[in-house]
């Protein structure tokens, strides 16, 4: 510090600018550090770890780690279709088409057809959307596989549990009447 000050104030007036720089830049880093971990699979890995949410424990880790998000905001609403849609939608594309049915209180099936494959958008590993040089969007198409629908499967279930509802799923490849 005495290389930069003469005497003890310029060395303390020196000091408080570089403390006042080194706050700074802490803030900075933990505005940068929150933006960059909600979301990431590596705040998804944490969270499962540490059992923070029991109620997911039967369910894939790295499955939670990429879809952690999409399964929390489905679990405000849980047992209402909307979060069910959400859910499916999210995980494997708007390309599904979903039936709801119940053939008596409290039991729900649900028919959910085209989940062979999903529309996914081609990013860079910065997460940046690759488009034409019109900048047009790339979408790709990404097959669902039965590890995904198993683990769909779980999940649907834990949301249906609290609100007492019996559930049935069945998940088809094709279009609807494709499968007769």
């Amino acid at each position: 510090m005495e290389l930069f000050g003469k005497n003890k104030e310029e060395i303390e007036k020196f000091k408080k600018i570089w403390l006042d720089g080194k706050k700074t830049n802490i803030i900075e880093d933990l505005i940068k550090m929150n933006d960059e971990i909600i979301g990431s699979r590596f705040l998804g890995y944490i969270l499962y770890d540490e059992g923070v949410f029991e109620v997911v424990r039967n369910i894939d880790r790295e499955f939670f780690a990429t879809n952690y998000l999409t399964i929390f905001e489905a679990m405000k609403k849980a047992g209402i279709y909307d979060s069910y849609t959400f859910l499916l939608k999210q995980v494997l594309g708007n390309g599904i088409k979903i039936e709801y049915t119940s053939s008596k209180p409290r039991h729900l099936d649900i028919q959910i057809w085209n989940i062979g494959t999903s529309d996914t958008k081609l990013i860079t590993n910065s997460n940046l959307w690759i488009t034409t040089d019109k900048d047009i969007g790339i979408l790709s198409t990404k097959p669902n596989p039965p590890f995904v629908i198993t683990q769909l499967n779980l999940i649907l279930k834990t949301l249906a549990n609290p609100s007492g509802t019996y559930l049935t799923t069945d998940f088809h490849f094709g279009p609807k009447g494709s499968e007769k």
